[in-house]
Formats: structure tokens, sequence, C-alpha cells
């Protein structure tokens, strides 16, 4: 799990420090816009993240934080792909779905769940 989040982070969240000026200058979009995207990300995580935690208590984090790695790579595509800017802001909506569902706060949220203080209680003997 450890290198799945270093890989999701620095897809996402540090990757307009890396791209966002060879993105401005090949698009002939502001640095502005460029990184605009990445607030549109953050501010689409945010309003996930409270459904994307009542998913993984629900049914668990496996599946979603599986999902999460297809969406990351999808918007990344996207982003690869973008000649508009509003094809280029879709992509972060997408990974910023994505960012909720597999960022820190599901990959705890998960493991808090499998290794909850319940699981790790030794069982009860009976008299």
């Amino acid at each position: 799990m450890g290198i799945g989040q270093i890989l999701a982070w620095s897809s996402t969240y540090y990757l307009p420090a890396v791209l966002a000026n060879p993105i401005s200058q090949t698009t002939d979009w502001s640095i502005t816009h460029v990184v605009i995207g990445l607030s549109l990300g953050l501010l689409v995580a945010g309003a996930c993240s409270p459904k994307i935690g009542s998913m993984i208590d629900q049914y668990g984090g496996r599946s979603i934080l599986a999902t999460s790695s297809i969406l990351m790579a999808f918007g990344l595509s996207l982003i690869g792909a973008a000649q508009h800017l509003a094809l280029y802001y879709l992509a972060w909506t997408i990974i910023g779905f994505a960012m909720a569902a597999g960022l820190y706060d599901a990959a705890f949220a998960t493991l808090g769940r499998l290794f909850s203080i319940e699981r790790l209680k030794p069982p009860a003997f009976s008299r």
C-alpha cells in the first residue's frame, strides 16, 4: 500500500509542481489556468470524501482503492490528450474523485477497518 500511495500522490497532488510549466507552454494556457485544475481536483476530492468514507465502512476499501487507480489512470490519460481547457478540467474532476477514493484518507480508513481494535482483541474465554 505504501508504494501505491507514493505513486498516487506523485501522479496527482504533486503533478503540477513538475508539469505545470510544460503544460502551459505546450498548450498556451496560462499557468493559473493549469494550476486551477489541481484546485478543482482538490475541491471534488473534498466534496466526495464523506461518501467515499461511508462506502469504505459499508463495503470495505479494497475495491474502492483499486477503482481509484483506474480512475487516476483514466484522468491522467485525459490530461495527456487534452487540447481544450474544458477537457483538462474534466480530467481533473475525474482525478479529484480518484484522489478521494485513493489517497491517505481512503487508505487509512481501509487499514483502520482491516486492523480495527475489535479485531485485534484476544478472544474472550468463557468459564
